[in-house]
């Protein structure tokens, strides 16, 4: 089984000899692993090994490729024969700014009108350039909810060589499913860590040069989202 924060396209590059059972739809991050879904995961993951490890005909190999559940877990599970259908939105962040090594940049969208489900990675494309050289970017995508949380939709970085000419720069992020509630707004924050965005983020940590600024432009994002989302 892959987890909810592994990438879908992994799960579906698996070789027909030896893909998961499904995709588990756990929270991110940290999973609660609530008892209901202990008691579903971990019999269909025995299922598995013991079909494509050992070989027994238990049938696991009939079943649909993809397995999806909803976040919170409710004991129901959605099942796809290929990746469920998806639509890419296009979001704009606007904007200059210049950082030191320690700042980061900041923008927030407007309130989203629907609930929306990632599934997928996002792409952030995004002008950018520096003096002092600036080796690397990290970018972390989130969502403000209602209820004043914030949660992490996905992060990326991406090796730079930049000069005083603006360079537009691609991030490829992490390939994950994420249910954001109505209402909430999506924030992209720029920076040389991850810590940037929250202390507790620790996924990127390697600074730059405490000589290093760099000047961030206009930004577009691509998100792919589920066409019919199955979190509440």
């Amino acid at each position: 089984m892959c987890s909810r924060d592994e990438t879908s396209v992994s799960c579906a590059r698996l070789r027909r000899s030896a893909r998961p059972a499904g995709c588990s739809a756990r929270s991110h991050p940290p999973s609660p692993l609530p008892p209901g879904e202990l008691k579903y995961f971990l019999p269909e993951t025995r299922l598995w090994f013991d079909h494509y490890l050992k070989g027994l005909p238990n049938g696991i190999d009939k079943r649909p490729r993809v397995e999806l559940a909803p976040d919170p877990w409710t004991g129901r599970t959605f099942s796809y024969r290929a990746l469920p259908a998806r639509r890419t939105l296009s979001l704009r962040f606007g904007g200059t700014g210049t950082i030191g090594y320690r700042e980061k940049v900041a923008r927030t969208g407007p309130r989203l009108r629907r609930r929306l489900e990632t599934f997928g990675p996002p792409v952030l494309r995004v002008s950018l350039a520096s003096s002092t050289g600036w080796p690397h970017v990290v970018s972390v995508l989130s969502a403000l909810t209602p209820q004043g949380k914030e949660i992490v939709v996905s992060a990326g970085g991406a090796r730079t060589r930049l000069t005083r000419s603006p360079k537009r720069v691609a991030i490829r992020m992490i390939s994950q499913a994420t249910a954001v509630p109505r209402g909430s707004r999506l924030r992209l924050t720029i920076a040389a860590t991850s810590t940037a965005q929250s202390p507790g983020d620790l996924l990127y940590l390697t600074g730059v040069p405490q000589s290093a600024q760099l000047a961030v432009g206009f930004a577009r994002l691509t998100l792919p989202v589920l066409v019919k989302p199955i979190s509440r």
